[in-house]
């Protein structure tokens, strides 16, 4: 589902969703490999740790920051994940396996259903999480932006007002292809 190139754009990096992964493809050789994850499914519990060591339960989408490390949406786990470049995982903002929409710092903060994850020039986070854009600082505090997490809706209006029915983000672009039979 989602994708990054590194900085030199010499690799690109593939949230693996189904594999619970993170995947390394070099474009100049083809190889892929494991970047981040066991593979394993969580338990009760997140699973930090080293590359291979840490549990993803299902890496939905993955953004790259300024600094080298990559910040994964874990759709089942209600977190975003930060990926140091040696691959190794910290939780950075959610609540493990307990969604809702409270803003706060990580253990208090939490997410209903987190998608799209996107790096600000500041370093902060823009996340979409059900029906509204979440902001997660770089100290990992979670706040509401843009919509209402908790009310689906059609509105334009400042920040708070607007409403949207879902907040995801689709592909678009040179690289989005349609179904067969879509209509353009």
């Amino acid at each position: 589902r989602g994708i990054v190139l590194d900085a030199t754009g010499e690799s690109l990096y593939i949230a693996d969703s189904s594999n619970r992964m993170i995947r390394k493809l070099v474009l100049a050789t083809g190889d892929v490999s494991n970047f981040s994850g066991s593979g394993s499914a969580p338990t009760s519990s997140i699973h930090d740790g080293s590359a291979l060591g840490a549990r993803y339960s299902l890496p939905v989408d993955i953004a790259l920051a300024p600094d080298g490390h990559f910040y994964v949406v874990d759709y089942r786990m209600y977190a975003v994940r930060k990926v140091a470049p040696d691959g190794s995982v910290t939780t950075f903002a959610g609540t493990r396996f307990n969604y809702g929409s409270a803003d706060g710092a990580l253990g208090v903060g939490r997410f209903s259903s987190v998608w799209n994850v996107a790096v600000e020039p500041s370093g902060s986070l823009l996340v979409s999480d059900n029906h509204g854009v979440r902001r997660v600082t770089t100290t990992g505090e979670i706040i509401s932006v843009l919509g209402n997490v908790d009310s689906s809706g059609l509105a334009d209006g400042f920040f708070d007002r607007a409403r949207f029915a879902t907040a995801r983000a689709r592909p678009t672009g040179p690289a989005r292809r349609r179904r067969r039979g879509a209509r353009a």
